[in-house]
């Protein structure tokens, strides 16, 4: 992703652009036709009779139902005070240019602004020499990720791959960074005419016109020459084009010809091939390449970047599901989909072609409020996938992307508070309410098109994730769930670090980091969408089932959620027969402290020898009765009893894991036996 901010702590890329009207919100993108859910029907006609099961909580009443978010009829209507309308995005620099002169406020942050990019100009490093590698390569010696700043000293070419590698990405970063001070620059010079910015970005674009088609092509991920993947290529383009834009008249005819023949033409050609078909990496190649149609009005490369099968109408339906959520199924990749749609129709608006992305505006508007749909009571949430950070139901950033083209309360609220180019240029009308809307509580509900559930009884709220649509992006998490109760997260899922670093690989992504069935210490080995067995709303109940959980070995689980607690029952099976080492895992941040029918133990076998429990620390290792518990001690005061059940006496391991931030630990415990099957059973309910 590339760094196109103002400032380090301004959003980190310009907003979203269209004229729409929002009653065709559900119609405007076509919803995809999923072959593999039809594969994956609920048959609970021949579901066999569930093991005995031992918490009450399974035959507990159900609470009544309470009002909840209703969809997106609800959360789209401007009724709501959550959506402001469409509307166009357009630049008014005549009043910039009055407000430099006669504002202090303003006239002082055009200056910082002038001040970062003077730094900039008499240290940029922009080089013919400099490969671009991958931005998630700039890690230290252990793998743990580094800050990239702009005076960070020019690495050595390097010897070994960790080393080349590591040059790469300073040199991307560095270019992110160049980039990002050339539509600064170009700016900069539209507000006070100091053509000595314009001089330098239109330098810096005749440079990227003279080396673009020299560079070797890498074919990692698509082809690019100015960065390892195409798909960072394609995230550079909004920022580059718009820097063309804004200096169109100062470059003249003969230049800004150099600069579309040279390097925005053929970089268009090498963004049409990707490894990553339909999916958001060619949903920014297609948005790019629409970016350039737009900027030079070639309307066959415009037709090309919409509706070839590689365009973004094919990448809309195949990606945004039913669910109104990016179908590779983690909320960050959600947001940067609503980014690439932002600028994609921001650039749209700017050159005049706002209404041919009509579609596009209404689906990142429904993109940008479904996590409402999800969200726990301290407005967290669920966090599936191999996302880098910790999710939240208003992410101020995506809200802000959209507040040029599909305001929300949120988006102007931040636009509003925020000073960045966009939000002078382009200033949208106040809220209507002072006060933020009030989001309800999520209903039960199950989302079949992404292969989860929410569960919700009372103040306990429970996120089931029982398989994935797509490989992408699918850590080995299936049959994993996330529990609260109130705003107090008992089990949460903590997303990844830096793909740079080993412990993405080797810990986060990896059964043992999920709350969910192993076998021999691993989780789910191959991708699968898992079978939903059965789902009952009103009892916020429901079963799935992953087949081919491993090669030999598949996984059932049921849940259960009342006003009183959670309750699951998992059966792992070996068809072969064979012996194996099959248990569950478990984390929380809260102190675990062993209670009845637990014994300290020394001798027993070490933790099953996979990567990620190599990153376990200080383990202590017990032996239990056929049923045992402890207690969960959580923040604020908060205690509750872990209860669990299981096949005679099991091996009980608690240890610290690595958690997000890195180096944060939390606390895990991983239960097993040495059986062809087992039936595990566990609960957690408030300590009396």
């Amino acid at each position: 992703m590339s760094t196109t901010a103002s400032t380090p702590t301004k959003p980190a890329a310009t907003a979203a652009t269209t004229a729409i009207a929002v009653p065709a919100v559900q119609a405007a993108v076509a919803k995809p036709t999923t072959a593999a859910l039809a594969a994956t029907p609920v048959v609970a006609a021949t579901t066999p009779a569930p093991p005995a099961r031992n918490s009450p909580l399974w035959n507990a009443p159900a609470p009544p139902a309470k009002a909840g978010v209703l969809g997106m009829a609800l959360l789209t209507s401007i009724n709501t005070g959550l959506f402001n309308g469409a509307r166009t995005a357009r630049e008014d620099w005549p009043t910039l240019v009055n407000r430099v002169k006669s504002d202090g406020g303003v006239a002082s942050w055009v200056k910082a602004e002038q001040t970062r990019v003077d730094a900039w100009i008499a240290r940029n490093f922009e080089r013919a020499d400099l490969i671009g590698g991958w931005i998630n390569d700039y890690v230290d010696a252990n793998g743990m990720a580094l800050s990239w700043s702009p005076t960070d000293p020019e690495p050595p070419n390097g010897t070994t791959d960790a080393q080349k590698k590591f040059k790469g990405a300073w040199v991307a970063r560095g270019r992110d960074y160049n980039i990002a001070q050339m539509q600064a620059a170009a700016r900069i010079y539209r507000a006070t005419g100091n053509t000595k910015y314009a001089e330098w970005a239109a330098k810096q674009l005749d440079f990227y016109a003279r080396q673009y088609t020299l560079w070797p092509v890498s074919t990692v991920e698509g082809r690019s020459t100015m960065y390892r993947q195409g798909l960072d290529e394609a995230v550079a383009v909004a920022p580059l084009a718009d820097t063309a834009r804004l200096l169109d008249s100062y470059a003249g005819m003969t230049r800004t010809a150099t600069w579309k023949n040279q390097f925005f033409m053929p970089l268009a050609s090498n963004l049409k091939s990707t490894s990553a078909p339909l999916s958001n990496i060619q949903l920014w190649h297609a948005s790019a390449i629409a970016i350039i149609a737009m900027r030079y009005k070639d309307s066959a490369l415009l037709g090309y970047a919409i509706d070839d099968p590689a365009g973004i109408r094919a990448n809309m339906a195949s990606g945004l599901t039913v669910d109104n959520l990016w179908i590779e199924g983690g909320f960050a990749y959600n947001t940067y989909v609503v980014n690439c749609l932002s600028l994609l129709l921001v650039a749209a608006d700017l050159e005049g072609f706002g209404d041919r992305f009509l579609g596009e505006a209404n689906a990142a508007l429904r993109m940008v409020l479904t996590p409402m749909e999800y969200h726990f009571d301290n407005g967290s949430l669920p966090n599936p996938g191999d996302s880098t950070s910790a999710q939240v139901m208003v992410n101020d950033l995506a809200h802000w992307y959209l507040f040029r083209t599909m305001p929300t309360y949120w988006g102007i609220a931040k636009a509003t508070a925020w000073r960045t180019w966009e939000s002078l240029l382009d200033p949208p009308k106040p809220n209507a309410s002072a006060t933020a809307p009030i989001i309800p509580t999520p209903n039960t509900k199950n989302f079949e098109s992404l292969r989860w559930s929410i569960l919700r009884a009372g103040n306990w709220q429970a996120f089931v994730r029982y398989g994935a649509m797509k490989p992408n992006h699918a850590p080995d998490e299936e049959l994993n769930f996330e529990l609260y109760d109130g705003s107090t997260p008992i089990a949460y899922d903590p997303g990844t670090t830096n793909y740079g670093s080993p412990l993405h690989q080797g810990y986060f992504v990896r059964g043992p980091a999920a709350n969910a069935p192993l076998v021999d210490g691993d989780g789910q080995t191959k991708w699968a969408p898992g079978t939903l067995i059965s789902f009952d709303a009103a009892n916020s109940a429901l079963t799935a089932e992953q087949t081919a959980f491993q090669a030999d070995a598949s996984a059932r689980r049921s849940y259960r959620l009342t006003s009183s607690g959670f309750v699951e029952q998992s059966t792992i099976t070996i068809p072969s027969g064979k012996t194996r080492r099959v248990g569950m895992a478990f984390s929380s941040t809260c102190d675990m402290v062993p209670g009845a029918g637990v014994s300290a133990a020394s001798g027993l076998p070490a933790l099953p020898a996979v990567t990620a429990f190599g990153y376990w620390s200080n383990t202590t290792t017990y032996t239990t009765t056929a049923s045992w518990q402890l207690t969960l001690k959580c923040p604020g005061n908060k205690n509750y009893v872990m209860k669990v059940w299981g096949p005679g006496a099991q091996r009980l391991y608690i240890g610290k894991a690595p958690n997000t931030p890195v180096p944060a630990t939390r606390n895990s415990l991983y239960y097993e036996v040495s059986a062809a099957s087992a039936v595990f059973e566990s609960s957690v309910t408030a300590a009396p």
